[in-house]
């Protein structure tokens, strides 16, 4: 369960939140609404500890120090401009680094498999043939469908998305909602994902938030 307790947080001459609690059971498809600077991206850093509470915390299965528990696509893809697009997921592969290998052999057997993985995802999600392409070569669309593959390829049980569907067409939005929901029950993942729109919202969660007034609050789906 991800657990947000009693949080404050703001910037000078500007609190974003006072007192906001959240409890998200470990499993579920949870997606938050809100207008702009309403503070749903800063909400996603306070739970990946890139940002400090002022009160209360933050906690996953009641540990506060969870990192390794969590993968995050930011709304920006932040690719890597001089790596291909395979090269930009591999490098997860070397973040990741999970691997208490015995030589080289497993290693490179490892990292081929990884590959393998790497290249069904880009597959699913119409990107096949691109794999040595660079990133400035592909519209916003693909981009972010290669940064949500790259999150996908961290394995981790929490999955943080901030706008991910933005720039996709509707047609392969569907096709990446059945993705996503393919992957969570394969890898039992709990998503929390910032969007815009309600539909995308509605679609794809078991609980739909709204972050207005410094509170969120629950939405009723029908």
């Amino acid at each position: 369960m991800l657990v947000l307790e009693n949080i404050t947080f703001g910037y000078p001459n500007n609190t974003l939140f006072e007192n906001l609690s959240l409890k998200i059971k470990s499993g579920d498809v949870v997606s938050i609404l809100g207008p702009s600077g309403s503070g749903k991206t800063t909400l996603f850093k306070l739970i990946t500890s890139l940002n400090k509470p002022a009160k209360g915390y933050v906690s996953i299965e009641s540990e506060k120090c969870f990192a390794s528990k969590i993968s995050y696509m930011t709304q920006e893809d932040l690719l890597l401009e001089h790596k291909s697009v395979m090269g930009n997921l591999l490098m997860v592969f070397k973040i990741k680094n999970p691997f208490k290998l015995k030589g080289f052999k497993e290693y490179f057997r490892k990292k081929k498999l990884f590959r393998e993985k790497a290249l069904m995802l880009l597959t699913q999600m119409g990107l096949h043939g691109y794999e040595d392409f660079s990133p400035s070569a592909l519209s916003k669309g693909m981009r972010q469908r290669v940064s949500l593959a790259r999150a996908l390829l961290f394995e981790r049980p929490y999955l943080l998305l901030d706008e991910p569907f933005s720039g996709v067409d509707p047609k392969r939005r569907k096709i990446l909602f059945q993705i996503l929901l393919q992957m969570k029950k394969k890898y039992n993942l709990t998503i929390l994902q910032i969007t815009h729109d309600i539909v995308d919202a509605r679609e794809l969660s078991d609980h739909v938030y709204s972050l207005t007034d410094k509170a969120l609050t629950k939405e009723v789906l029908s």
